[in-house]
């Protein structure tokens, strides 16, 4: 098996590994952290972070 994943690329490798890259275990990581705060089971402040567009515009036509 290391004969066939030494000729390939770092990419190609996780692929045929089935692993994530670096940045998607970070962006999944960041997702998860963003839920916790959403439904309060951290203790950061989301507002801090985070600001509600307040944009009143409605889209496509529609008022909602």
């Amino acid at each position: 098996m290391l004969t066939v994943l030494k000729d390939k690329d770092c990419y190609k490798r996780l692929r045929h590994l089935n692993l994530w890259t670096l940045e998607d275990r970070r962006n999944r990581q960041d997702l998860k952290e963003v839920c916790k705060m959403y439904k309060g089971f951290t203790k950061i402040d989301v507002s801090e972070l985070f600001t509600k567009d307040l944009n009143l515009k409605s889209t496509r036509g529609h008022n909602d």
